[in-house]
C-alpha cells in the first residue's frame, strides 16, 4: 500500500475515532443531565418523560461502547467495564420511571405539581 493512501486512511479512521469517543462522551452526560433537568420539571408525567429521555441516551452510550470495542478503539476489559456500569444503570432508570409514571397517574387530573425540594440560597435574604 502506497504511504499517501495509507496516511489517509488512518487519518480518516482517527478521525472517526474520535468521533465515536465524542459521541459516547455527549450519550453518557446526557443520561445525567435529562435525570436532573427532569427532576426539575413541574408534574411527574413530566419527570417520567426526562427519564425516558435518559433511558435512550443509556442505549446509545451502550451502542458506542460496543461500536468502540468492535473497532478496537477501547480494550474489551475497559468496554465491558463501562458496559456493566450501563446494565446496572438500565434497570435502575426503569424501575424509577416506573415509580414516577405511577405517581402521575394517581395525581388528580394526572397533573400535580412535583413538590421540589428547597433549594440553598446563596444570597442571604434581608
Amino acid at each position: 500500500m502506497n504511504v499517501g493512501l495509507r496516511s489517509t486512511l488512518c487519518s480518516r479512521f482517527d478521525v472517526v475515532g474520535r468521533a465515536s469517543i465524542s459521541q459516547l462522551r455527549r450519550s453518557t452526560a446526557s443520561v445525567g443531565a435529562n435525570i436532573a433537568e427532569g427532576a426539575q420539571r413541574n408534574t411527574p408525567a413530566q419527570f417520567a418523560q426526562f427519564l425516558g429521555i435518559a433511558l435512550a441516551s443509556l442505549a446509545e452510550s451502550h451502542n458506542h461502547l460496543l461500536l468502540l470495542r468492535d473497532a478496537r478503539l477501547m480494550s474489551r476489559e475497559h468496554s465491558d467495564e463501562m458496559l456493566a456500569i450501563v446494565d446496572r444503570l438500565r434497570p435502575m432508570l426503569l424501575n424509577l420511571q416506573l415509580r414516577v409514571r405511577a405517581s402521575a397517574a394517581k395525581s388528580p387530573g394526572h397533573r400535580a405539581e412535583y413538590k421540589h425540594p428547597p433549594r440553598p440560597t446563596l444570597i442571604p435574604q434581608p
